[in-house]
């Protein structure tokens, strides 16, 4: 008797809870939160898959010396300033030769929505410099914040030490 007490009680406080509420199709007192319900709007993701292709990209028209290639993955809110991140490109250009740029990500995250991307790489960038025509090679770690804008990564932020712009405007 005794035990059938026990598995009465315990069987009922099953029922109670939401999950089992949930999976008999009933309703629970608990309220879904903003950010759940806009994380369920937009799918599953590999943010570093992204990330890895606007980089790849950025680094390849960078590269191979085309401005308005980089530019179209940088978005238009870019901070400090757009404008000033396309003259300081520019003037890398005609400051650098060979560039090259290797990179490894430390860490990716995006926010609750999915929208804004944050990656932290460490990278080896070399180049030679035109005036000297001697090569440097700069290592570090750097952070970049990318935002999703209809259906597309884009440069937002950069911080520094800069693997693009570096010459300034």
């Amino acid at each position: 008797m005794k035990r059938i007490f026990v598995v009465l009680i315990l069987l009922a406080v099953f029922l109670a809870t939401p999950v089992a509420m949930n999976a008999m199709g009933g309703k629970t007192d608990k309220k879904e939160t903003p950010a759940l319900k806009t994380e369920a709007a937009v799918p599953a993701l590999n943010h570093q898959q992204m990330v890895r292709e606007v980089l790849d990209n950025l680094i390849s028209a960078y590269s191979s010396r085309n401005a308005s290639g980089f530019m179209s993955f940088v978005a238009d809110d870019f901070t400090g300033d757009r404008t000033m991140l396309d003259r300081a490109v520019r003037k890398d250009f005609s400051s650098f030769t060979n560039i090259d740029i290797r990179y490894t990500f430390n860490n990716v995250t995006a926010d609750a929505t999915g929208r804004m991307i944050y990656a932290s790489v460490t990278f080896t960038r070399s180049h030679t410099v035109i005036k000297t025509n001697k090569q440097a090679e700069i290592r570090g770690s750097t952070d970049f914040v990318f935002r999703m804008a209809n259906n597309t990564l884009l440069l937002t932020s950069m911080k520094k030490p800069l693997l693009f712009g570096l010459s300034g405007p």
